[in-house]
């Protein structure tokens, strides 16, 4: 684990970035984080950085920021806001009222790109700006035409999700199976079957997945299943 006084996982990652880390250590990086902020919740200090200038700011003092247009999404302080603005017409929210269902409606209803979505929710998660432990559901689904199956997490309906996620993909979807489960859970099955990995939140329809997808839908593996991926 991390020394005491480490309380932003930003700062870690600069440091690693700034000796030439490689991807994969930068990933063990983050997976250490999440086990490191859910057994010291208390010592993780929320924070974001800003896109544009690089600083440190509070959470209250951050801007979610994201043009339909471009498709572009940003976290802004309110100088580098202003500046955007200028260029580019930016829908904005504080980043303290974010919550995981305002990210899936940005793919949802706003047409933003689901990978950069994923890609925002696992930063602000490593920030402390979403909880870890936010209670929801675990889901599997699959494409019917390249059978690639996605491994996601919601915190409102499966249904609704699903919904949204048939929006930007020209092919059918269909949903496997679903548990009750957390952020932190669906990325202890990320990790499980990394190997399998295509890209984002999607995998090869590999036996060993489709077999833990299969117990799932049984309804027999929750607690067998999660103490297995730790």
């Amino acid at each position: 684990y991390f020394p005491k006084n480490c309380t932003h996982f930003e700062e870690i990652k600069i440091y690693f970035d700034t000796v030439g880390a490689c991807d994969a250590v930068i990933e063990s990086l983050k997976k250490a984080w999440l086990e490191y902020a859910q057994t010291y919740p208390e010592r993780i200090e929320p924070l974001a950085w800003c896109n544009e200038c690089g600083k440190k700011l509070p959470i209250s003092n951050a801007r979610l920021s994201w043009s339909t247009e471009t498709q572009e999404i940003y976290i802004l302080d309110g100088k580098c806001l202003d500046k955007y603005q200028h260029f580019d017409e930016l829908t904005s929210r504080q980043l303290s009222t974010i919550t995981h269902s305002d990210l899936e409606d940005l793919v949802e209803k706003e047409g933003l790109s689901e990978y950069d979505v994923e890609r925002l929710t696992e930063t602000l998660t490593l920030w402390g700006a979403l909880p870890i432990n936010c209670p929801g559901s675990v889901y599997f689904i699959q494409s019917e035409k390249t059978h690639a199956v996605k491994i996601g997490f919601t915190s409102g309906p499966i249904e609704k999700r699903l919904a949204s996620l048939q929006t930007a993909h020209p092919y059918k979807l269909q949903l496997l199976a679903a548990l009750a489960g957390t952020v932190a859970y669906e990325k202890s099955l990320h990790d499980r079957f990394a190997k399998f990995r295509l890209e984002g939140e999607w995998f090869e329809p590999h036996p060993d997945l489709m077999a833990f997808v299969s117990v799932v839908r049984l309804g027999l593996g929750h607690n067998n299943s999660q103490e297995r991926t730790e």
